[in-house]
């Protein structure tokens, strides 16, 4: 074999075990790992979970064998419903003129976009319960800067335009927020 197919395989797999090693260690720092789930027709092609390591630097995708190497194939099978350590809760922030519409009879925060929006929030488990100050706070920041950034609506019906949608979740002392498949 030429020298520089050599280097070139050689080159690969110092790469790859780099890459490993790094996913690795990511997982042994992680707090928590999540599971994020692509469903439905417009994921027919796409893997159903991609699994993330939650560690203080930030998320780093991980391969699946290594998080059942790690933490085992019944962890892999937790869902948020499974896990009581885990609370949830979904928002929306709903632009509403009249104040009525399904959902919107729910509790709410004021946002700084006008009287008409508002910050809609509710339990995503039975076990979540009512956020606490801390939660509202992360709802009620992320709504804030994200609106923004954000071009277009999710959502229109009955005189209503939802501009946001996203999870809150609160796994021990951490708080991660879904946000369009995106971890923060």
């Amino acid at each position: 074999m030429k020298l520089w197919k050599k280097r070139l395989f050689s080159g690969l797999g110092i790469t790859a075990a780099v890459l490993l090693l790094w996913q690795l260690l990511s997982l042994w720092s992680a707090f928590c790992v999540a599971r994020v789930a692509y469903t439905g027709l417009q994921n027919m092609f796409h893997v159903p979970y991609e699994y993330y390591a939650l560690t203080p630097a930030g998320s780093v995708r991980v391969l699946s064998p290594l998080v059942r190497l790690v933490y085992g194939g019944e962890a892999m099978e937790k869902g948020v419903f499974d896990d009581p350590s885990t609370q949830c809760w979904y928002a929306e922030l709903v632009e509403s003129p009249t104040g009525e519409g399904i959902g919107l009879d729910g509790p709410s925060l004021p946002t700084s976009f006008g009287a008409d929006t508002r910050l809609y929030y509710q339990p995503w488990t039975r076990e979540s319960g009512e956020p606490g100050a801390e939660e509202l706070a992360a709802l009620s920041a992320w709504a804030e800067k994200t609106h923004r950034e954000v071009a277009g609506w999710t959502w229109q019906g009955e005189g209503n335009t939802c501009y946001l949608a996203f999870l809150l979740y609160r796994h021990g002392d951490r708080l991660v927020l879904e946000f369009e498949k995106d971890l923060y």
